[in-house]
C-alpha cells in the first residue's frame, strides 16, 4: 500500500485528501496502473493464493478492531445479480477485462 499511497501524497491536494482524490484527473490512471501491477502479482501466484493472503490480512485487522473488508460487499457493484465481493476481484477475465500488457518479470 505504501507505493500506492506515496503517489497520492506526492501529488498533493486533491489526491492527498480522500474525499476529493477521485476528482483529480490522474486518479483513474494511477488506480488503473496499481490494478495492472496487482494483476501481475496475481498471475505470479494464483488467484486462490491472493485471496487467502487478503483474507488473512483482513482477519488480522479485524482482530485489531477494524472491519473485515474481505467479508464486506463492494457496494453498489454487482456480479451475476449478487453483490460483488473482494474475492471476485482476483480474476479480471471474469469481470470482463484483461490487460494488454503487464509489467515484466
Amino acid at each position: 500500500e505504501s507505493s500506492h499511497n506515496g503517489v497520492h501524497v506526492a501529488l498533493g491536494f486533491p489526491m492527498s485528501t480522500v474525499p476529493y482524490a477521485a476528482f483529480h484527473p490522474i486518479f483513474f490512471l494511477h488506480h488503473s496502473n496499481v490494478d495492472r501491477i496487482y494483476e501481475k502479482h496475481v498471475q505470479m501466484e494464483t488467484p486462490e493464493e491472493c485471496a487467502r493472503e487478503f483474507a488473512a490480512r483482513q482477519r488480522s485487522l479485524a482482530e485489531q478492531g477494524e472491519t473485515n473488508r474481505f467479508l464486506q460487499p463492494l457496494e453498489p457493484f454487482q456480479l451475476n445479480d449478487r453483490p460483488l465481493m473482494p474475492a471476485d476481484t482476483f480474476d479480471t477475465a471474469r469481470l470482463g477485462y484483461v490487460y494488454d500488457e503487464l509489467p515484466p518479470d
